[in-house]
């Protein structure tokens, strides 16, 4: 490859690279105050619920393959988000 060309094909790609930069997807904030949300679903009716894996607790513990401890706790739960954003626990 000649030197213009290799000049011509970084100049594109940083063109290119800037302009994937600048494009930021769009995001809609729903729901607040989750607590680790691990997945989402909709039911048949449109509703949407949240499963939330919850902060642990004061049960048994163990260490985990990156040094941090996680203790078995109840504090998970199944969440109903209705279109305005308000959220209530299921169950």
């Amino acid at each position: 490859m000649t030197l213009p060309r290799l000049f011509r094909s970084a100049l594109a790609l940083g063109l290119l690279g800037a302009a994937c930069a600048q494009a930021a997807p769009q995001v809609d904030v729903i729901a607040r105050g989750l607590s680790n949300p691990r997945g989402l679903g909709f039911a048949p009716n449109g509703q949407l619920f949240v499963a939330e894996a919850g902060s642990g607790g004061n049960g048994v513990c163990t260490v985990l393959g990156d040094g941090q401890t996680a203790c078995y706790g109840e504090t998970g739960a199944l969440t109903r988000v209705d279109p305005t954003g308000a959220s209530a626990p299921v169950g």
